[in-house]
């Protein structure tokens, strides 16, 4: 599937041009190991949150969340957290397969925003992993 976004509104197509998943959504990430990862405003604010990302399978349908945060690997694992310091790792079916505490000498990390720069290096801090 592509993305593709419709007025202001994210969904997916096929390789014919057809609608396969409706545009529903404030941002998709693309399909990978039949998984992608979509995310909608959350206007009541549930959790503190304003975004709700979950993942959904090629129909449409949530395999897993919703989420205050979300990434996904291009191997279809996606990382999801509710308050950016636990982590759950997915795999492309929705199942927790492990969970980690991101530590940081920075503060807190934010995978909505950049990762820090230092001496034009990108500098990536690995997270502790507990298996379950």
């Amino acid at each position: 599937f592509a993305a593709v976004r419709k007025r202001a509104s994210w969904g997916f197509i096929d390789s014919a041009g057809s609608e396969k998943i409706s545009a529903a959504y404030a941002g998709v990430s693309n399909f990978s190991n039949s998984s992608a990862i979509v995310w909608k405003a959350n206007p009541m604010k549930t959790a503190g949150r304003i975004l709700d990302f979950v993942l959904i399978d090629p129909g449409g349908r949530i395999l897993a969340g919703p989420y205050a945060g979300a990434l996904q690997s291009a191997n279809g694992m996606a990382s999801v957290t509710d308050d950016f310091q636990h982590w759950k790792l997915l795999n492309s079916k929705g199942q927790v397969m492990c969970s980690f505490k991101h530590y940081s000498p920075l503060g807190s990390f934010d995978p909505m925003s950049s990762l820090p720069l230092l001496d034009d290096r990108m500098v990536v801090f690995m997270p502790r992993i507990t298996h379950k």
